[in-house]
Formats: structure tokens, sequence, C-alpha cells
């Protein structure tokens, strides 16, 4: 289908052999794909779906990620706003998800409908498996892919920055996103999720209309710029009844079994903070300061931020989907069929090269 957009479309797809996988990191916020073995993704959008109508025509366009505001004054918005695929930090609206990955595979270079490469798409921690199963009937059925990997995005992070000597073997990710706010365990050799704490955003409530004033416009920033990102660790500053981060991690720690003291010493000694949110400047310091009075007095606390927050995820799927046991790890259509949802349901990546 025709889509409008600026992000200019791959031309070297053909020159890759269908052995390649294609990596996408599937976040709330932005869609990342590109090439198994590469530092970056090749095509990055806001993961968002519009779909206005030509106000002279009555033609109706599909609008994929960040586009050019200028032009929708041709267009009726009234009845189509941008929409998301999520529900928190899950993939339920698959109709708007298939317009999704229609325009990051056209923008990877891909010629028709048929994607003749290996996946590894990203997931959130406990994922449904209705969900992973929708995901896995859409690509096998809509782009027939030959074969499919899941794997969580803020493992993959953790991997990565651990190759790169960030973090240690044992240690604790913390990925405050768009959305939703993950905590996970990372023990070597794999991972255990433990935690799924999901936030949400306050109903607004309609302000009573008056004649607007030029106090209308002005903006004034006092204690509010302080409060914000603070809203990560007291979410009952917006009226949401949920843990903070420093909270996340100490259920975290107390829900590992045995009540090994070493572990639990080893969890915060290395705790990795991914993900857009923990751009904040103190963020780190912050949060450090938070797990400390949840901590006997004189225990080893140290947070690390990622080496690349926002592009770390796709960068440790790219580094396990090039790794030569990948193909161990993949499900192809026939597994699909034969196995079912109670097959995905058992289903884990293995995060080990």
């Amino acid at each position: 289908m025709p889509f409008i957009s600026k992000i200019q479309r791959q031309t070297d797809y053909n020159l890759f052999p269908s052995s390649t996988p294609i990596v996408i990191d599937n976040g709330a916020s932005y869609f990342r794909i590109g090439w198994a073995g590469e530092n970056d993704p090749r095509v990055i959008f806001r993961n968002i779906v519009q779909r206005p109508r030509h106000k002279a025509t009555g033609e109706t366009i599909t609008i994929v990620g960040d586009h050019d505001t200028a032009l929708l004054k041709y267009f009726d918005c009234t009845r189509s706003g941008p929409r998301s695929a999520f529900d928190g930090n899950v993939v339920y609206q698959f109709e708007i998800m298939e317009y999704i990955l229609d325009f990051g595979f056209d923008r990877l270079g891909a010629n028709g409908s048929e994607i003749d490469h290996p996946v590894l798409i990203t997931e959130c921690v406990c994922n449904p498996v209705h969900s992973r199963s929708k995901m896995a009937e859409l690509l096998f059925e809509t782009y027939g892919v030959p074969s499919l990997a899941f794997g969580v995005d803020a493992a993959f992070s953790y991997k990565y920055n651990q190759q790169h000597g960030v973090c240690d073997n044992d240690g604790l990710a913390l990925c405050p996103g768009f959305s939703t706010t993950h905590a996970i365990p990372e023990i070597d050799p794999s991972f255990i999720p433990k935690t799924e704490l999901v936030s949400s955003q306050p109903a607004a409530e309609i302000p009573k209309f008056r004649p607007l004033t030029k106090e209308d416009f002005q903006i004034l920033f006092g204690v509010e710029r302080f409060r914000c990102p603070e809203i990560l660790f007291h979410p009952n500053l917006v009226g949401i009844d949920q843990a903070g981060l420093d909270e996340m991690a100490g259920v975290s720690i107390r829900r590992l079994p045995g009540g090994d003291q070493g572990l639990e010493e080893r969890l915060t000694n290395s705790v990795l903070i991914t993900g857009g949110s923990c751009l904040y400047p103190g963020l780190s310091e912050r949060l450090e300061a938070g797990i400390r009075m949840i901590r006997p007095s004189g225990a080893p606390i140290k947070v690390v931020r990622a080496l690349d927050p926002v592009l770390d995820a796709w960068r440790g799927a790219s580094m396990f989907a090039a790794g030569v046991k990948f193909p161990l790890q993949t499900f192809d259509k026939m597994d699909y069929y034969e196995k079912g949802e109670d097959w995905l349901r058992k289903y884990q990546f293995r995060y080990t090269l």
C-alpha cells in the first residue's frame, strides 16, 4: 500500500542472503528494524498509525510514524487520530500492528509481502501468550517468514552492556519505558523475570470554558521540573497506586528463591537502567539513594546507565541473532501449527552466545 513518509527506503535488501535474520525492537514508543550483526537499526519511527481522508477526494491514506504536519491541512483528521497497537506495553490491536509491520518491511526495502528471512522480535517480560500467539500468526500467515523468535527487550540490553563491561554477570535490569516499567533479575546464564508493574495515564478533567488571558500562554517552571521525573519513584503524585523504581528493585530482590544474601548483594551491585525514561539527568543517583534506603547498611549498591538506553535493546538482539546458536532458538510455521499456543507458553529465549 502507498505510504506518506519522509523516511527513505533502503536499497540493499536483495544483497542480504535469506539466512540473515531481520531484527525488530517493537517498543510502545518507537519501532526499530534492521539486520542482524549490524550496530544500528536501518529504520526508526514512532509506533503509531493515522488514517485520515483527503478533504477533496475522500481517499484514505496511511500515515505511519512521524510525518509533515503541513500536509495534514489537506486531510480530515477529526475521525482518525494517531493510534497505537499497544495497551500498556502489550500488543492487542493487531490490525494496527499490521500497518506498522507493512511500513517497517517496506522501508527496509522488501519487495512484495513475502519476507524470506528469519525474524527476531522483542516483547515485554511476561507477555501474555495470546499476544505472542497473534504476533506469530501475523508474521507467519501475512508475511510468510520462515522462522521466528521472541526475546525480552530489557534482557537484550542488559546482555549487550554486559558484553561491554558495563554490568556484571548477575544483576538487576530496570527498564522505565514509554508506558510501563519492568524489573528483571539477571542471573547467569539466563534471566528470571519476577516483576511486571504497569503504569497508566490518569484521565484528564475537561476544563470549563472561560475567556483566555495572557496568563494562559505563560509557562512557569518551578518545582514541577523536579516533580515530573519523581513520578517514576512516587506514582501516587499523579494518583497511581503502584510501586516506584526503588520499591520495584526491592520487591524483585525479595522474591528471589532461597534467600541467598550473596546473590542479593551481587544483584544490587550491578543495577542497570535502560529505556528512554532513564535519560533524565541524575536518575542513576536518585535510584541508588532510593535502593540504599531499603537495603541493609553497608550493602554494596551500584547503579549504572546503559551505554545507549534507547538503542541497546535492538543492538543486543542484533548481536544474538547474528550468533551461530540463534537458528536453534527459532521456530517455524510447522512448529506453530503442530504445537500451538501451549508450546508458545513455554517458549523462552536463551540469552547465551
